[in-house]
């Protein structure tokens, strides 16, 4: 078994196990809502570990687009579990902020799944195989929709509202 998929299941594993153990704790003090959003972060990081190994595994771009739409799930999972745990833990003034990053991932969550193939692709054309870290991964051939920049524009506005904590 090769390095990368050791690694990705790994990441898989401990985020369930941390996800199940601060579930535990928010249902027994259902006041402790960091918890909960810790778990929901963690749950969305093993899903999307799951996604990234199918992608590394995608034979063909219908598969890779499929499973690419799939994977903004959890990228939903995390951003909003993230905010929420910042929120409750650090008690952010910028509420606003918070609500912007969730509700423009939100958009690009619903758009991903309208338009063909996803979000991030008007078209994909092919796979290419690359090596990395001994194993053989595809690596997408296609044209990027206009779509991807809001994507990682919500991530921007994550990383602003954790940014101006400091």
């Amino acid at each position: 078994m090769s390095l990368v998929i050791l690694a990705t299941w790994g990441i898989a594993s401990a985020s369930v196990t941390l996800a199940l153990m601060h579930l535990r704790i928010w249902w027994n003090d259902r006041s402790a809502s960091a918890n909960a959003a810790f778990a929901l972060v963690a749950i969305g990081v093993a899903l999307f570990a799951a996604a990234e190994y199918g992608l590394m595994r995608a034979e063909t771009p219908e598969r890779f687009g499929q499973v690419l739409r799939w994977a903004h799930v959890p990228i939903f999972m995390m951003v909003v579990g993230i905010l929420w745990f910042v929120r409750t833990s650090f008690h952010p003034g910028r509420t606003w902020l918070a609500c912007a990053a969730v509700a423009v991932n939100a958009l690009t969550l619903v758009v991903n799944f309208v338009h063909y193939p996803n979000a991030d692709y008007v078209a994909l054309s092919g796979l290419s195989r690359v090596s990395f870290l001994g194993e053989t991964v595809s690596v997408p051939v296609g044209q990027v929709s206009n779509w991807h920049w809001v994507v990682q524009f919500s991530l921007l506005l994550l990383l602003v509202f954790v940014g101006l904590l400091l």
